[in-house]
């Protein structure tokens, strides 16, 4: 049976599933091309860089990514393209830190950027604070889904494992001894929602919108 014709669009497929599969170490040409079943040099007629192979797997991610309608109500659509944010990221959490070097900028990630600077400049930001509020909520959610996609909020162990908390060590913590049992569990989403709530109260107020 043929082969399908190599395009940039089925390279970028594959490789966001070889991120997916094997993590972001494993994105080099030469591992995707045996993915593809293809030579290396076929991949760069297509493809000449690896910037333009990582570019163009983070944007792959973002064309899943659905918009709140126009007629939304400004904050609901800024939660909601800030929700789609951390969807997207559960689906491909190998992605997230290649994220944080490279954002998106293929059109559909260009679209998702427009809603939200749409939903700011709606709810009556001028430009220059759309700006900033963009910035604020952006370092909230890529901040959120990278500290939870990397398990950095996975509760410490009594006992052995690599994450072994020492209780003999903390006695000299009163206030981490009093909060350890309540870092020990969370609730991800409660959380996720109750910090976005934060964020956006805060941009508000800040701006007096």
């Amino acid at each position: 049976m043929a082969r399908p014709p190599l395009s940039r669009d089925a390279i970028f497929r594959a490789g966001l599933d070889l991120v997916d599969r094997e993590g972001i170490d494993a994105l080099t040409m030469r591992r995707l091309a045996r993915a593809l079943g293809v030579a290396p040099m076929s991949i760069y007629t297509h493809v000449p860089k690896k910037e333009d192979l990582v570019v163009g797997v983070v944007n792959e991610a973002t064309t899943k990514m659905v918009l709140p309608p126009p007629e939304t109500p400004p904050w609901d659509a800024m939660r909601a393209v800030i929700r789609e944010f951390r969807r997207v990221a559960h689906l491909h959490p190998n992605l997230v830190p290649l994220i944080t070097r490279q954002p998106p900028t293929g059109v559909d990630s260009l679209r998702i950027l427009e809603s939200a600077l749409d939903a700011l400049r709606r709810a009556g930001l001028d430009p220059a604070a759309t700006a900033r509020a963009y910035r604020i909520s952006s370092s909230f959610a890529i901040g959120f889904v990278s500290l939870e996609s990397g398990g950095y909020f996975r509760p410490l162990e009594d006992g052995g494992g690599s994450r072994r908390l020492d209780l003999e060590s903390l006695q000299g913590m009163p206030r981490l001894m009093e909060v350890a049992p309540h870092l020990a569990t969370w609730d991800s989403d409660a959380e996720f929602e109750s910090g976005m709530d934060v964020m956006i109260d805060a941009i508000r107020r800040s701006f007096g919108v």
